[in-house]
């Protein structure tokens, strides 16, 4: 019997994990998987329609968009009375203020819930993009600090400063979805005769193909993996003179790779298809050097928009400071303790300055070496003769004093931050001071600072921090994890997190992925919290008057014992500790690295 072809575009990646394990308990369905939300979920569509599917699942607002391009019949993924209870029990867990903002979809099962509970839950309806803006806005105004939604609300909360708990379809909602769209799919006609030659010439092709038609429409592609924007271009732009020429071939480099493509025209009945054969392979670009990366506005808002820092809201008050702080034009360093969010934070600062439609360069200190230090100081390539750009130098306290006072002089008398977005990240731990060398710096660049705070500044907090950082693995992993029990959440919260939020990150995702039951219980956190503590706690003192316990332990441990016990001698001045251990600051600064 012929499988059903089915395209699954899901509005996050929770949704997809299930419906792909649904899927493959069936023999009757073959579903190809994709994650996009409302156009980016249409251009999937618009992309991977014509390639031979029967119908297309999707959920929500995606669904309807994808329906108006009429590709193929489109089967909505409901939300149950269920899928909101589970949301709205997730909610109480995290001990905040919330309302529930959806669309119609949403809110009619969440107002049944409402009566049917007898509960007071304020509920708020919105039918397009602007009255979820205004409506989150008046929530914010009201005092809730949370609301329960559908994604187009979860994606604009964040703008608002309101953490979200997004509303997951459950198991039985999409394998319901999914008897439907078999039901449906059955009903369509079998695939024409034109487009199983097409398939059946190119498949054996050892290089990608890719097929338009004269208009532009993309008819067919042998990979699944598409290919780049810019290359996706070249290739429409070359249509008109492809239809008058053929065959044509010719290069373009992108990214590191050059596509040496050829075109040709295949005239079928009335009309004639283009197709691009594509050979791609790797170019030795003189700039892919160790300790030098660029970023871009894309990549960079990927990364913050799914870090645990714009999920939880933690670092809202340093977000809030630091964007006051781009109207002066002056550098901004972020300081604070391991596992504090300060990369998240240096993103967020790009993202929201006025160079950000250029990318941001990332110059790592640590793994310089001389070449690398010779390009970067003398190089005309180099990120520091760029202008209009966003620069974000970390690690400098493992230069040696040459070299930072080099680093300092050019940055100094070049004035770069007058031209450039001058962006520093330093490390330091609460037992130790300010090293001069970075005083130096903050002082003579006039540097504005944000500290970003410790988890210990934020234990209250600990239970909504929890429950967010659980709705979105939920999400990712396709779990239903409501919580902890109470007096888990209470052990989490007398935990002492020495390397902060991302030690608790690392610890509630191994909850998560561990967890059996809806709740998590109290013996699971004990046993994980004896465990970091084991991996984390100092070392005991023995005998000797060392402090240093060298028992059970091998070599490499004795010596990041010992580089620990002479840095806390000299209160946390790594200069004079690698002068008495006899190495240099970034020898120092690797080893101390090995236990992060």
């Amino acid at each position: 019997m012929r499988k059903v072809r089915i395209l699954g575009i899901a509005p996050y990646e929770g949704i997809g994990i299930l419906l792909e394990s649904i899927a493959a308990r069936r023999n009757d369905v073959s579903l190809d998987m994709y994650v996009g939300d409302m156009d980016d979920g249409a251009s999937i569509a618009k992309k991977y329609a014509p390639d031979g599917y029967d119908i297309i699942l999707s959920r929500g607002g995606t669904a309807e968009l994808i329906q108006e391009l009429q590709l193929l019949p489109v089967v909505d993924i409901p939300i149950s009375v269920y899928d909101i209870f589970r949301s709205i029990r997730l909610a109480d867990h995290s001990q905040k203020k919330y309302a529930v903002v959806g669309f119609p979809s949403i809110t009619k099962n969440a107002i049944f819930l409402k009566d049917m509970l007898q509960n007071h839950i304020p509920i708020f309806t919105v039918h397009d993009i602007t009255e979820a803006q205004n409506t989150l806005r008046q929530v914010k105004e009201l005092g809730y600090e949370m609301v329960v939604c559908d994604v187009i609300a979860s994606s604009l909360a964040s703008q608002f400063h309101l953490s979200s708990i997004l509303i997951s379809s459950g198991e039985e909602s999409i394998a319901s979805a999914l008897d439907v769209a078999v039901q449906v799919a059955t009903q369509r006609l079998v695939i024409s005769d034109e487009k199983l030659f097409f398939e059946k010439m190119l498949e054996n092709e050892t290089v990608p193909v890719v097929v338009y038609t004269p208009d532009g429409r993309l008819f067919y592609q042998s990979t699944v993996t598409p290919l780049p924007e810019n290359i996706r271009n070249i290739l429409k732009n070359k249509l008109p003179s492809m239809t008058e020429r053929s065959p044509q071939k010719f290069h373009y480099e992108y990214s590191g790779l050059v596509y040496a493509i050829t075109g040709k025209v295949i005239p079928v009945r009335d009309t004639s298809y283009i197709a691009y054969y594509i050979n791609m392979r790797k170019v030795p670009l003189v700039l892919s050097k160790n300790g030098i990366r660029y970023t871009n506005f894309e990549q960079a808002q990927n990364d913050f928009q799914n870090s645990f820092y714009r999920i939880a809201n933690v670092s809202a008050p340093c977000f809030e400071a630091a964007e006051q702080f781009l109207e002066s034009g002056f550098p901004i360093a972020v300081i604070g303790e391991p596992g504090t969010g300060k990369a998240a934070l240096i993103k967020y600062i790009y993202l929201h300055s006025a160079m950000s439609s250029s990318p941001m360069s990332i110059i790592d200190c640590a793994k310089m070496n001389d070449k690398m230090w010779d390009f970067l100081t003398s190089n005309h390539n180099s990120p520091l003769s760029d202008t209009k750009t966003t620069i974000h130098i970390k690690n400098i306290h493992t230069l040696e004093d040459g070299a930072f006072y080099e680093l300092l002089y050019i940055l100094d008398s070049l004035k770069l931050y007058k031209r450039n977005l001058l962006l520093f990240t330093i490390e330091k731990r609460p037992e130790e001071t300010l090293d001069t060398r970075s005083q130096e710096l903050l002082n003579r660049l006039h540097c504005l600072t944000v500290c970003t705070a410790p988890l210990a500044d934020n234990v209250r907090d600990i239970p909504n921090i929890v429950s967010l950082y659980i709705n979105h693995l939920n999400i990712i992993y396709g779990k239903n994890i409501i919580g902890l029990e109470p007096e888990a959440l209470a052990m989490l919260q007398e935990f002492p997190w020495e390397y902060n939020y991302n030690q608790l990150i690392r610890a509630v995702t191994e909850l998560v992925l561990g967890a059996a039951a809806p709740v998590i219980p109290v013996y699971a956190v004990k046993q994980l919290l004896k465990k970091e503590k084991t991996s984390f706690a100092p070392s005991a003192a023995v005998s000797g008057g060392t402090g240093i316990d060298v028992s059970n332990k091998t070599l490499e441990e004795i010596d990041l014992a010992v580089i620990r016990h002479v840095l806390n001698e000299e209160g946390g001045n790594q200069s004079r500790a690698a002068k008495r251990l006899g190495i240099s600051r970034s020898t120092l600064w690797r080893m101390l690295q090995k236990t992060e």
